[in-house]
This record gives structure tokens, C-alpha cells and sequence, in this order.
């Protein structure tokens, strides 16, 4: 079983709600800080919880990313947008997550401890400036999982991102192109229509 396969309906909804906000930005990618955002629009479960004990909220996660990516030049852009390489590792990295926190699905918070344990990724450099450091981001989560598997963290043996590959999640082929493009062909549709829905 792939990565994406492994993917709770709340994960997915965050991917999906994370190209709606790329798209809504004008920008011509999925990026971390997107990713980040749609996190904090979960409104149940473990990553709530998280979020809400770190005191990160929605608006000043919205200004960060503002402030980072600014207005893209396709706001009026319809249909898929592609995931940039950090955003697709973060995708994969999540897999070690779940497996570290004794789970065999993905979800909303191991994506979250995946984005935050990644030096370079704009969305980690978010939730450091709201404060919410990978030590605190780990910490809270840790707390609320049963009997955790005591995985190595990633994120913290190096400072560059391509220098962790987890051996647990193969890197070229844990997302195929062909899977996230299903999918995001996918989402695209269902963006269209909330967005019809909220904007006639």
C-alpha cells in the first residue's frame, strides 16, 4: 500500500482544501505553507488539539503565508495544481509519521509532524515563527498517542531535507505522478464546485 492509499478522509480533505487555498492565492503550486494553512482548518480530531494547545490559529497562519508568498498571478486559474517537490516530500514524509506514532493510516497530525520537521519547507519556517517549533510540535502530539513507536524524528539528524530519506518510505515511488494527478484532477472538480457554491 502506497502513501496516498494510506491517507484518512481528513488527510485528503486537508490536500484537497490545500489546493483550493493555492488556487485562491493565484499560486501555480501546492506548497508547504498551503499545506500549513489547510491544517488549521480541521475542526475535530488530534491536530485541533494541537494546533489549538501551540496557539496557532487560521488568521496568523493566513498572514505568515501572505507575508512569505504574497498574491500569486493565476487567482483566476481553474482546474489541478501541481504539488512542488517540498510539498510532495512532506506527502511521503508523513508516512514515517504515522508509522513512528504506531499507526497504519495517515493522518491530519502526521502531516503536521512532517511539514514542521522539515528545515526548508516554507510551512515548517511558518509554524517556527507562531512558535510552534518541531520539539513542541512533537511534544503535544506525543502526548495524546498511545504507546508510540520511539522512530528516530525526522527532520533532526540533518539540516537539509534531501539528506533524510526514511528507509520505510521509498522516495521516487511512495507518490506515483499518475496517483496524485488522479487525485488532484479529483479535487479540482470539487474545488470548482465550493467555489460556485460560496461565489455563485
Amino acid at each position: 500500500m502506497g502513501v496516498f492509499e494510506r491517507f484518512t478522509e481528513e488527510t485528503r480533505e486537508v490536500v484537497r482544501s490545500a489546493q483550493l487555498e493555492a488556487r485562491a492565492m493565484g499560486h501555480g503550486a501546492i506548497e508547504t505553507e498551503h499545506l500549513v494553512l489547510a491544517l488549521t482548518g480541521v475542526t475535530a480530531g488530534m491536530v485541533t488539539e494541537v494546533l489549538a494547545e501551540l496557539g496557532v490559529t487560521s488568521d496568523a497562519v493566513r498572514d505568515q503565508v501572505r507575508k512569505r508568498l504574497g498574491r500569486g498571478p493565476d487567482a483566476a486559474a481553474i482546474g489541478q495544481v501541481p504539488f512542488s517537490p517540498l510539498a510532495k516530500r512532506a506527502l511521503e514524509l508523513s508516512m514515517r509519521e504515522s508509522l513512528s506514532c504506531g499507526d497504519r493510516v495517515i493522518r491530519p497530525e502526521h502531516l503536521l509532524l512532517a511539514v514542521s520537521g522539515m528545515d526548508e519547507s516554507g510551512g515548517g519556517e511558518v509554524l517556527r515563527a507562531l512558535g510552534a517549533d518541531p520539539d513542541r510540535v512533537r511534544g503535544a502530539v506525543r502526548e495524546r498517542v498511545r504507546d508510540p513507536v520511539m522512530a528516530p524524528p525526522i527532520g533532526f539528524q540533518s539540516t537539509r531535507v534531501s539528506e533524510v530519506v526514511p528507509a520505510a518510505v521509498p522516495p521516487r515511488r511512495a507518490l506515483p505522478d499518475g496517483v496524485l494527478q488522479t487525485f488532484l484532477a479529483e479535487a479540482g472538480g470539487r474545488a470548482w464546485v465550493e467555489e460556485r457554491k460560496l461565489f455563485g
